[in-house]
């Protein structure tokens, strides 16, 4: 219990608290002020209105230049902790994994956490707040589920961390609820939509089994029979159904209560493998199921019981009257009570924020329990009953308020569940609590450490002894929150200022006196809008200060007189810290599309080589080079928040970046890297292709910024945008391992015999609806066609077949999709189509053979072209104009991860054109400046230049791997064609001479042969490169 050490000093008027012989050179200021401020009678409808004209009066200029800082922060971020746990509307979210690490949730991230070494990994493939956890009995299969418009279910390792499957589609607002069969791979997921719909899934494939109504009330917990993947049992509010697939439905049947008289809300359920089943009730009661009827009830705790946990020989339980129950395996005796109280903690210097917490999770692994709270906390049970704090966090409301140390690594932090922590990150999870008496939003370290000051949300200000955490003065001057308060630079009692910045526009200095009290000197006044940040210059002299209408003002210290400050000589001042988001050297980092409550909070490094911000958008934190004084500077960007990012502070030696979220009341803890560590990803607020999958690590830019490209064909008559908005196309295969080619236009398939010279195939259309073909590698018979008309169609005709067409596929959607490119897997079971519709581009595959959808995603930016890994049907490059990414199939999902490219190996205006893989996972890229790229997995390695007057328009890999071909469009009105060993070395060229209008289409390469194709105003043109004896002859000519 924290206790009162001085009195509290409340005043309700803006008169200084200071004797007149303290400062005697700022009292005829300070009276002048007093008859100028008036106390605040504005209703909230006209201080908003007040408020929307000030901000609109000073918003940010935002330009159409292009005037941009086009360099990237040399450092990066890495997440190494998190403090937390969700133990609020959740439940079971806390599991072992198969190496004796816990496996548990908070924010938008899955954890894995190793008490023994304090070592943390990451999931961080979430992009909303994590609701659920299910993990699946003696696996390290980890499903979770997420909230947002579109919710999704990811299935993970906790051993690797590896994406197994992502769920999608049939859920809306949330995931709530997730259980895993015991065998095979039959996931149940509870959505957050009105009838609480129930959906199992095959979580490999990724394909929906079934799906029914659950309730119309909601729908708490779920749970398999251990021996039949097929029933399951859901609990809620004032019902319990239990569940039977059959086919591709459910069927139900109500639970009964028989005699009992009133039917209790149940909040957990569990099935055992004698076929009987296990509910908790709101009363505490356990309800024993059998045959769909209570056989018999027991009283298990005071209050609810949040959760009930199968263990080998006997069941777990948890209440919210704090106590974890062992009972034997029929569930008929309590072994051992334990009471999670601090009177039990033993071994650990932190202590539980208050007795018997109400347990939302426990679990049991290698002879110890470990149970969730809702305050927030994880504690682990010995089997003496000992207790140890594993982990603590805030738990609820919201969390603003973080300061860290000046010469440790310690920091504090306050939010809306009245507690000021302090936390150190040498020291792990260790934290000490101080209980509040109301709300805080945001806090300071004095500068020699020894002092907090705390300003909350009723208008209130208190000072706290570092050590102790008593309380040892506090003021009220203000009816509104206090939202940042600073200590002077050098401040130290008897010698420095407080300045606490108010939600009543004004910012109030006070004398920290030699006993330990605060009092009043001055009030910085004429804000329109509530003061959101404050910053004091170096020598303590001047404030300013950020309003919410936009505004820079400036007052000096400690009269409280507002300075006019120019721009001119605002560069030139030294400010202590620069926390404010509106500032000169801070403009960058404001997109063109931001407003004023987009950025919550910034800080600069301590070295000033970076600035940090946090977005209220996104859970983002952004990282920046300091000074960002360019307009929509370029940034690397991380996620590991579900929430608005509220705050962000670096340690006193700038190596750790601290963020709060606000909803999700995480603190986590980002290492400063340095970026030749790989870490995927890039962004630019400029860059339309830059906008994909966010994850706790880097994205950094993938090309400089340049000038869109114009519509219509490219410099070098290569076409620089997706193939599908062309009006005429001609494409030349071989196929039976070169001796037939065939040549696909809009209208018609043409296939001949070469050494034969017969007609072997031959399709008219009356109208241009053919989009694109591709030949299987693995099988060269098979030609697959994309059709675009009336409805989207994929046909695969088999050459040597005599009925041809051999499998057809429709598309579920509507006739504004068009195909553009496709490519068949290594094997040939699969087709990967890129897809365009109006303001989307889509990947998708499917198992032909099967016709059906096997996965698909949409991709961000402009997509050209993709290819499968010759090694791997699951694993695919992908190209767009301005980015490469990386896919995995992962269940009806493809995920996306963007390449690196070292800085010192991008290009100024580089856009990428074609895409071939080759064996031990290397990807070959062309561009349009004339350039080969190298990768290794997603690692940009080489770049190679293949020519000076042209852009590399195809590329292609042997089956054997041990060749690549490059072909160029050369501005001597010629078509140049390479072939590269896999050390990248020339061994053959060829080169021909075509009109100066041509423009290559396609190229294909079978044995010793290369067929190009290309059209030169209303023909098309297909010849045949004769490798061994560098001739070539032309095929066909064909009127388009």
């Amino acid at each position: 219990m924290v206790a009162l050490r001085r009195s509290v000093q409340v005043s309700e008027d803006d008169e200084a608290d200071t004797d007149n012989e303290s400062f005697p050179e700022i009292y005829t200021d300070v009276e002048n002020e007093q008859s100028l401020h008036k106390p605040s009678r504005l209703t909230r409808k006209q201080r908003e209105k007040r408020q929307l004209v000030g901000a609109t009066r000073e918003m940010p200029e935002k330009s159409s230049s292009l005037n941009v800082d086009t360099k990237l922060p040399e450092m990066g971020l890495k997440l190494k902790f998190a403090y937390g746990y969700r133990g609020h509307s959740t439940r079971k979210n806390l599991h072992f994994s198969l190496s004796g690490h816990l496996v548990y949730h908070l924010a938008a991230l899955g954890i894995v956490y190793d008490p023994t070494t304090n070592g943390m990994r990451f999931y961080n493939h979430h992009t909303d707040d994590i609701l659920c956890l299910a993990m699946q009995p003696g696996t390290d299969v980890v499903a979770t589920g997420q909230m947002g418009a579109q919710p999704t279910i990811h299935v993970w390792s906790a051993d690797s961390l590896e994406t197994l499957s992502v769920l999608k589609g049939h859920h809306q607002r949330a995931v709530v609820c997730l259980g895993l069969s015991r065998q095979g791979s039959t996931l149940a997921s509870i959505g957050g939509d009105d009838a609480h719909t129930l959906v199992l899934w095959n979580w490999r494939s990724g394909q929906k089994l079934a799906s029914a109504r659950g309730h119309s009330d909601k729908v708490f917990d779920l749970a398999f029979d251990p021996v039949n993947p097929h029933r399951l049992m859901t609990a809620g509010v004032r019902h319990v159904r239990l569940w039977n697939r059959s086919g591709g439905g459910l069927t139900w049947k109500r639970g009964v209560l028989g005699n009992l008289d009133n039917q209790d809300t149940m909040l957990c359920c569990t099935c055992s493998e004698d076929g009987v089943s296990f509910s908790g009730g709101a009363s505490g009661t356990v309800y024993v199921w059998e045959n769909g009827r209570v056989s018999r009830t027991l009283k298990a705790h005071r209050g609810p019981l949040y959760c009930i946990t199968p263990l080998q020989d006997g069941y777990l339980t948890g209440g919210q009257d704090g106590y974890i129950c062992l009972w034997d395996q029929e569930f008929s005796r309590c072994l051992k009570i334990y009471p999670i109280s601090n009177a039990y903690v033993t071994g650990s210097e932190v202590t539980l924020s208050a007795d018997h917490p109400s347990i939302r999770a426990c679990a049991m692994g290698e002879g110890r329990i470990v149970a969730g709270t809702q305050k927030g906390e994880i504690v682990e049970i010995a089997q003496d009953g000992s207790i140890c704090v594993l982990m603590s966090g805030h738990s609820r409301g919201e969390l603003w308020g973080l300061a860290t140390h000046p010469s440790t690594l310690e920091f504090a932090t306050v939010s809306d569940d009245r507690t000021l922590r302090l936390w150190n990150r040498g020291n792990g999870p260790h934290v000490h609590v101080a209980h509040l008496r109301k709300s805080a939003r945001s806090v300071a370290y004095s500068s020699d450490g020894s002092c907090l000051a705390v300003g909350f949300l009723d208008g209130s200000v208190s000072l706290y002894s570092a050590d102790s955490l008593l309380r040892a003065a506090s003021v009220h001057h203000r009816d509104s929150e206090i939202s940042d308060v600073k200590f002077s630079p050098g401040a130290v009692r008897g010698h420095g200022f407080l300045a606490a910045a108010s939600h009543d526009d004004v910012v109030d200095l006070y004398h920290w006196t030699e006993q330990g009290q605060l009092r009043r000197v001055s009030v910085c006044k004429d804000a329109s809008s509530y003061i959101s940040h404050v910053d004091w210059l170096a020598d303590g002299r001047l404030i300013r200060s950020n309003s919410g209408a936009g505004e820079l003002l400036y007052y000096e210290c400690p009269g409280g007189r507002r300075q006019l400050i120019s721009s001119s000589v605002e560069p030139l001042l030294d400010w202590h810290t620069e926390t404010g988001v509106l500032g000169p050297r801070v403009a960058g980092v404001w997109a063109p599309e931001d407003d004023l409550t987009d950025i919550n909070a910034l800080d600069r490094s301590p070295d000033q080589a970076v600035v940090a911000t946090a977005c209220d958008d996104g859970g983002l934190i952004k990282l920046f080079r300091y000074p960002a004084q360019e307009k929509w500077c370029r940034f690397r960007k991380y996620m590991g928040h579900s929430s608005h990012v509220t705050n962000v502070r670096w340690t006193y030696d700038g190596q750790y970046l601290v963020s709060v979220g606000g909803a999700d009341c995480s603190v986590l803890v980002w290492e400063r890297v340095q970026t030749s560590e790989y870490v995927p990803g890039y962004t630019n607020p400029l860059d339309p292709d830059s906008g994909d999958e966010l994850t706790v690590h880097d994205l950094e830019v993938a090309a400089m910024v340049g000038a869109a490209t114009p519509d219509g064909l490219g410099e070098h008559g290569v076409t620089p945008r997706p193939p599908h908005v062309a009006g005429d196309k001609v494409t030349g295969l071989y196929m039976q391992n070169g001796e037939i080619y065939t040549v696909v236009t809009r209208t018609s398939i043409v296939g001949y015999n070469i050494k034969e010279g017969t007609q072997v195939l031959g399709i008219q259309q009356d109208a241009p609806v053919l989009s694109c073909a591709t030949v299987s590698e693995e099988n060269s018979r098979l030609l697959a066609v994309g059709e675009t008309g009336n409805s989207v169609s994929i046909t695969v005709i088999d050459i040597a077949a005599a009925a041809g067409t051999i499998a057809m596929l429709m598309t579920p959607t509507s006739s504004d999709e068009e195909m553009f490119n496709m490519r068949f897997s290594p094997s040939g079971r699969f087709l990967l189509c890129c897809v365009h519709k109006p303001g989307q581009y889509i990947l998708r595959v499917w198992n032909w053979k099967k016709a059906i959808q096997l996965a698909q995603t949409e991709v961000n930016g402009t997509l050209l072209d993709a290819a499968f890994s010759p090694s791997d049907d699951l694993k695919m490059t992908v190209i767009c104009a301005k980015q490469v990414l990386f896919g995995k199939i992962v269940g009806a999902h493809i995920q996306l991860q963007k390449g690196y490219i070292p800085r010192k190996k991008k290009g100024s205006d580089r856009r990428f054109l074609c895409v071939a893989c080759g064996p031990d996972h290397a990807s070959y890229t062309g561009t349009n400046d004339g350039r080969l790229l190298v990768w290794k997995g997603p690692i940009m390695s080489q770049v190679v230049d293949v020519s000076q007057h042209g852009p590399v328009a195809a590329v292609a890999v042997n089956r054997a791997g041990t060749a690549l071909l490059t072909a160029v469009r050369s501005v001597q009105s010629a078509i140049k064609l390479d072939r590269w060993t896999t050390s990248i070395a020339v061994d053959w060229s060829y080169s021909f001479e075509v009109p100066p209008t041509t423009h290559l289409q396609s190229v294909s390469w079978a044995k010793n042969h290369v067929l190009v194709t290309t059209i030169a105003g209303d023909k098309g043109h297909v010849r045949e490169v004769d490798m061994k004896e560098k001739s070539h002859r032309e095929l066909m000519e064909v009127m388009l």
